[in-house]
């Protein structure tokens, strides 16, 4: 069974979708510049085509748009936010050039399919749906001013209905695990340290407003010693507990990533000073509390108060959980 929160869990992932959004729309007015130069082509090459003046002028004006989005980044992306109208210009498109090349039996219907296969590697199925509801409305609608034809309707009706649902299921079988492998440590389950700095990127660089946030870094003090006399596996099963620990005691919303080896990071959205304290002590509680550490190192910095730079909150915080971890060795009792 298809787990359809799963799937809008992981596109509302800022990273996925800054990332997934840019290289999605590039593709797609790469395959719209191929189709309309190919239409374009097709249609020059066939006697039957060639002298209709009006096929001819409607694939220009495509191919002259097409290259148009292609070249130029910023309106592409501009357009491209605009979802619902990039959906129904394609369905304009496609209809005038089916409308003046045969109507329902012209061989460009099969380019109806466009619009459908781009909304079904989409998250959203309700996108999908209206695709392809448009798809078919604009099918029937083709029939009507044109010839219609009841068998050929549903027939189109059809495949493009069930291409959409079996695109839709598969390509998000394949980006449910892809997508878990990217963005999640294999051992502990948190986020990786690319994603936790695509995260942080993406936070600063879409926040005008300055809204505050925490950064933690943590790190399991004597670890490497527990790890040599206990042996991997069982410091493998620890620094699991450990991740576990961490997530029961941030929210759903906080990001938590392992930062590598026995070192951890954490983004806390909205969290202020006293806050921030506040839950640096509970976490150092919590899991000197599992009895496998005598002290856990935090280093904490607060954006914007601190650091407005990216890298320099994260050596800040770094800097401070290294001397919390040197300040510990000198003052053992401390």
């Amino acid at each position: 069974m298809v787990n359809w929160s799963y799937f809008q869990k992981i596109s509302l992932s800022p990273v996925i979708k800054h990332k997934r959004n840019h290289n999605h729309q590039r593709t797609l007015a790469l395959m719209r510049l191929i189709l309309s130069y190919l239409a374009l082509a097709f249609c020059l090459l066939l006697n039957s085509f060639s002298s209709n003046k009006n096929l001819l002028i409607t694939l220009l004006v495509i191919a002259i748009y097409a290259t148009v989005m292609y070249l130029n980044t910023q309106k592409l992306f501009l357009f491209s936010k605009k979802n619902l109208l990039v959906l129904v210009f394609d369905e304009i498109a496609i209809f005038m050039t089916c409308y003046f090349s045969g109507g329902q039996t012209s061989p460009f219907v099969p380019v109806f399919l466009f619009p459908v296969l781009t909304h079904a590697v989409n998250p959203s199925y309700i996108k999908l749906a209206i695709a392809t509801m448009i798809s078919i409305v604009s099918v029937f609608l083709l029939g009507i001013t044109t010839q219609f034809n009841l068998v050929i309707s549903l027939y189109i009706s059809f495949y493009l209905l069930l291409s959409g649902i079996i695109v839709h299921v598969l390509a998000f079988k394949d980006f449910q695990v892809f997508s878990a492998y990217a963005i999640k440590d294999g051992l502990t389950g948190l986020y990786t340290h690319q994603y936790f700095f695509d995260h942080l990127n993406i936070v600063m660089t879409s926040n005008p407003e300055r809204k505050p946030f925490s950064l933690i870094m943590m790190d399991l003090d004597e670890f490497k010693k527990l790890n040599d006399e206990l042996g991997h596996l069982e410091g493998d099963r620890i620094l699991k507990e450990v991740a576990t620990v961490i997530k029961q005691n941030v929210r759903d919303s906080d990001i938590v990533a392992r930062y590598g080896g026995d070192e951890f990071a954490l983004i806390l959205p909205g969290v202020g000073h006293d806050l921030n304290n506040t839950i640096i002590e509970r976490l150092r509680t919590s899991i000197i509390g599992m009895g496998y550490c005598t002290d856990v190192s935090i280093g904490s910095a607060l954006y914007p108060d601190d650091e407005t730079d990216m890298y320099q909150l994260v050596n800040l915080a770094d800097q401070r959980m290294y001397d919390e971890k040197r300040l510990s060795k000198l003052n053992p009792e401390v």
